[in-house]
């Protein structure tokens, strides 16, 4: 699509990309590079000449009668674990409606939960930081699904 050739040209041209690359490891940049060609965000040129990047994720914030509310509290990158405090989210595919991104979060990441739950409604918050990951100023569509437990939900426990 024609996002992801923006974003790519945008990557090639930005005096962020030849000037910055170096602070950003090369698995970094690549990862980059698959995620505007996989349609997981947008890389466009800001009137100065930089690169910004456009993340659209979706987000669960689920909260039982008690009114406590489900987070989640690490990543496992496939060998360790990292603390990372949020709601659970997907980002957002190109062309995907925020019904399809749910039904993804909910299908894989949170597949236990998916008969347990009744969606509300859903806002909208966008915000501008620098990326952790990318060192790139990025802003972030947040669309927040606001649901509630409905039922009981007996989760597995890992062992130590």
């Amino acid at each position: 699509p024609a996002q992801v050739l923006v974003g790519r040209l945008s990557l090639q041209a930005s005096s962020w990309f030849s000037g910055w690359a170096h602070l950003m490891d090369e698995r970094s940049g690549a990862r980059l590079r698959r995620e505007v060609i996989d349609g997981k965000s947008i890389v466009a040129l800001n009137k100065d000449g930089d690169a910004e990047r456009i993340v659209s994720v979706v987000v669960l914030d689920l909260t039982r009668e008690d009114d406590r509310t489900f987070v989640q509290l690490g990543v496992w990158n496939g060998a360790e674990v990292f603390v990372d405090c949020q709601l659970p989210a997907v980002k957002q595919h190109y062309n995907e409606t925020i019904k399809e991104s749910m039904n993804r979060l909910l299908g894989h990441k949170l597949a236990p939960l998916v008969n347990s739950l009744e969606l509300h409604h859903t806002e909208e918050h966008s915000e501008k930081k620098e990326s952790r990951i990318y060192r790139l100023q990025t802003k972030y569509i947040r669309k927040v699904c606001s649901a509630t437990l409905i039922a009981q939900v007996t989760l597995p426990v890992a062992n130590p």
